[in-house]
């Protein structure tokens, strides 16, 4: 759904040379509520567990998003929950949960659509529903999904508290899989797809049994 790229470090105590992804700004593709995102971080923090949160630019408060997370994880799959107010003033803070006045920062700015809103910042060869179409929705017992013209490394199914229900691996050079969804509740999840290039793209799976 939007491009992992390196960015540089903003402090709010002590500088380090470090990065925090995804980066925001108008170049990116904006996050939506409802979605998935993987946020990303390197070791310069030197912790041994993290908090993860995100800033609130408009408000000027922060958001508790995950706390005392291993940091030789250096990832974490978060789900935008519907309490968050659209805007365009968000960014992502990497903490150690040891020393509060150590963090990173993604830079940039994240701009967060309403659950009913249309990305306008899409795939400059194809329109942003055929990057990924999950079908039917809702799914009972199974779910279709593709892509076009690009390998797809891995597939996440993320339910709606940020947990990995299922992965994917399709082989190179596919554009389709069947998702079996047996084991998974009624209800939404979301569809994280990790393309070669490095880029993510989410989609909404409804299932319904």
């Amino acid at each position: 759904m939007f491009n992992v790229i390196l960015v540089t470090l903003v402090l709010s105590c002590s500088l380090l040379n470090a990065g925090v992804w995804p980066a925001g700004g108008a170049l990116y593709q904006p996050l939506q509520v409802g979605s998935a995102v993987e946020i990303t971080w390197d070791r310069a923090l030197s912790a041994d567990h993290v908090d993860i949160q995100m800033w609130d630019g408009d408000k000027r408060m922060f958001h508790p998003i995950a706390s005392g997370v291993s940091v030789g994880r250096t990832a974490y799959t978060w789900v935008i929950p519907q309490s968050i107010t659209p805007g365009k003033l968000y960014r992502f803070v990497v903490r150690d949960a040891a020393n509060p006045h150590r963090a990173e920062f993604s830079t940039g700015f994240h701009e967060i659509l309403s659950a009913g809103s249309v990305a306008t910042t899409v795939d400059p060869e194809y329109p942003e529903t055929e990057l990924l179409i999950v079908s039917p929705l809702p799914a009972d017992d199974r779910a279709r999904i593709a892509w076009k013209d690009y390998d797809a490394l891995s597939i996440d199914v993320i339910d709606i508290q940020g947990t990995v229900r299922q992965t994917l691996v399709p082989p190179p050079s596919t554009r389709a899989c069947v998702l079996l969804t047996h084991a998974l509740n009624s209800g939404q999840y979301s569809i994280m797809l990790r393309r070669a290039d490095g880029r993510i793209i989410t989609k909404t799976l409804m299932v319904s049994h």
